[in-house]
């Protein structure tokens, strides 16, 4: 299966300033820093003549009652079925087609022997679970993890 995804600026932007800030502020909680997070990803998808599927990322709505901690973050279920709701109604143009969730390292080595840009073990074992957003993006979601270290930008 051949496939592209483009990101719009504004989706990249919000995604770049809520990684940022759970890692670096985490959740306003002393000593609660470095916190993974999560979003879900909003756009179209539609396959050219040549069999390629081409996803366009539009939006992104950052999940404020996902369940965070260094290790991982667990979405909650009822935030994706309310958001898909509203969407359905004010931009039935989009949906939702993916998400996102950030993967916190100390440094760039920790990034390296982890293998930063796979998905972790725990990430393939959530993918069963998330049902709803594989039946809202026609079996083909877009599930991203961003990787943040100490002392570099986004």
């Amino acid at each position: 299966m051949k496939f592209t995804i483009s990101v719009s600026d504004a989706a990249r932007h919000t995604i770049t300033l809520a990684t940022l800030e759970a890692y670096v502020l985490g959740d306003g909680r002393p000593r609660r820093t470095k916190l993974e997070t999560l979003g879900y990803l909003w756009g179209f998808s539609r396959e050219d003549s040549k069999g390629t599927t081409h996803f366009h990322v539009d939006l992104m709505s950052l999940s404020i009652s996902a369940k965070r901690s260094r290790n991982s973050v667990k979405p909650n279920d009822q935030a994706v079925r309310l958001k898909s709701e509203l969407m359905d109604r004010w931009a039935p143009h989009l949906t939702l087609i993916g998400d996102f969730h950030s993967h916190p390292y100390e440094n760039l080595a920790e990034v390296r022997d982890s293998s930063g840009f796979e998905f972790s073990d725990a990430d393939e074992a959530s993918f069963l679970d998330d049902d709803f957003l594989w039946e809202r993006a026609n079996d083909q979601p877009i599930m991203r993890n961003d990787n943040l270290q100490a002392g570099a930008g986004p």
